[in-house]
């Protein structure tokens, strides 16, 4: 469990248009101790995340939390994401958790994000969607954990 101590709760998730490979690139930062809480609900094992004690099961409870609490549809079709890792941050505080999902990316997308909504009441999760020419910043919260965009499609 991390050690540094916050008073804010907040996460960021970051969506990014790779036409190229036809994915959606998704990284989500949260920090580690408030990951840690959310996850005893689900857990009786100490996870230990981010540290050389870290337990064979957290990558697989992160992603059953993760496929909870982030959801994601295009046009009305819901998308799967894939698990591509995770790193810790430089300061140990908090965790950097990779996923992708395939797509055409020519949405408009729906996001559903309740990441640690039932932790923290103050919980903010912000949002960034870029497509490669603009980006789009979203703001949820327990009052708003939907939100929805439509992507700007390019010349080829």
């Amino acid at each position: 469990m991390s050690l540094l101590l916050h008073d804010f709760h907040v996460s960021r998730t970051e969506l990014n248009v790779n036409r190229e490979e036809g994915i959606l690139e998704v990284g989500v930062h949260i920090f580690i101790d408030d990951l840690e809480l959310a996850l005893e609900e689900h857990t009786e094992v100490a996870l230990y995340i981010g540290t050389k004690m870290e337990s064979e099961l957290a990558d697989t409870m992160i992603e059953m939390y993760l496929k909870d609490h982030l959801k994601l549809k295009e046009s009305d079709r819901i998308l799967t994401w894939q698990w591509a890792g995770k790193e810790v941050t430089e300061d140990l505080s908090a965790l950097w958790i990779y996923m992708y999902f395939e797509t055409k990316c020519l949405g408009p997308f729906q996001i559903s994000n309740t990441i640690l909504l039932e932790t923290y009441d103050d919980q903010k999760n912000i949002v960034e969607f870029y497509d490669g020419e603009s980006r789009q910043t979203m703001l949820l919260s327990r009052q708003k954990k939907v939100e929805r965009w439509k992507v700007k499609q390019t010349e080829r």
